[in-house]
């Protein structure tokens, strides 16, 4: 399984999400509308690794989406407040990672096609893949397939001023992104043999007040959080349950300046 990390969903307003990253020295810009969905979003690129910020403009349309899971979360979990919903990985072959997460007895939905209008008028596209996951643990990922190899993509994104250097760094790249679990030696087993990913040794983290371990990946590793007293990662179990909570441009577990916008938190 060739995967790497796209990006995380942080169900919130994209115009605010947007300005307040603004203001901490970060390029994020609008996105445009998922005109079938009845959502819109804001952007912010850490490579092509991101952050996109999403809301429900027409209730009505989103409430009719079934089959684009992560929509359907968004309608489902709106009344929860500002928080992080999930994540993508990207592939480069959908219908070969259908076959492979199939053969391991996941039931797979998908491919969809999906495709943003952007601010300019033109449309992108792509495809998606979802996981029934039965499981009352952490929830998997959906993946993504984009229509373009990662080096046009990237090309293009500069091209259309939705990708460019951040004033807070210029180098700045996702690490990683957190996940709050109650069992951490479960959650890594099972990821690990789902997506055949190399996990590290164990991570003892003052900063989460939590035990973690990473799986390592293309773009971003995972690092899973089993809370060891009261933090953010204990909070996040209580109020959302198992749940993605943290994305990271720092390698340590250690961060000081955390920036918390709604419940979702990130270390730049």
């Amino acid at each position: 399984m060739e995967l790497a990390l796209d990006h995380i969903v942080h169900l919130s307003d994209p115009e605010k999400a947007m300005k307040f990253m603004r203001e901490l020295g970060l390029y994020a810009v609008r996105g445009g509308d998922h005109e079938n969905w009845g959502t819109c979003n804001s952007l912010c690129y850490f490579d092509l690794t991101y952050i996109e910020w999403i809301g429900i403009k027409d209730i009505r349309k989103a409430e009719k989406v079934k089959e684009i899971g992560i929509i359907n979360q968004a309608f489902r979990e709106r009344n929860k407040g500002d928080h992080l919903l999930s994540f993508a990985m990207r592939t480069s072959d959908i219908k070969k990672l259908s076959s492979e997460l199939t053969n391991k007895g996941l039931l797979v939905r998908g491919p969809y096609r999906g495709e943003r209008v952007l601010n300019d008028g033109n449309k992108i596209s792509w495809k998606m893949l979802f996981i029934e996951d039965d499981s009352e643990n952490l929830s998997l990922p959906f993946f993504i397939e984009w229509e373009q190899s990662d080096d046009r993509r990237r090309n293009d994104l500069i091209n259309r001023n939705l990708m460019a250097q951040h004033k807070l760094g210029s180098e700045l790249k996702c690490s990683f992104i957190g996940f709050a679990v109650n069992n951490l030696e479960t959650t890594i087993e099972r990821w690990k043999s789902i997506f055949n990913l190399e996990s590290s040794d164990l991570i003892f983290s003052k900063t989460l007040n939590a035990k973690c371990k990473k799986l390592s990946l293309k773009g971003g590793d995972l690092l899973f959080c089993e809370p060891i007293g009261k933090g953010n990662v204990s909070e996040i179990l209580y109020e959302y349950g198992e749940r993605l909570f943290l994305f990271s441009c720092h390698e340590s577990t250690e961060y000081e300046r955390e920036i918390q916008f709604g419940n979702g938190f990130y270390w730049f």
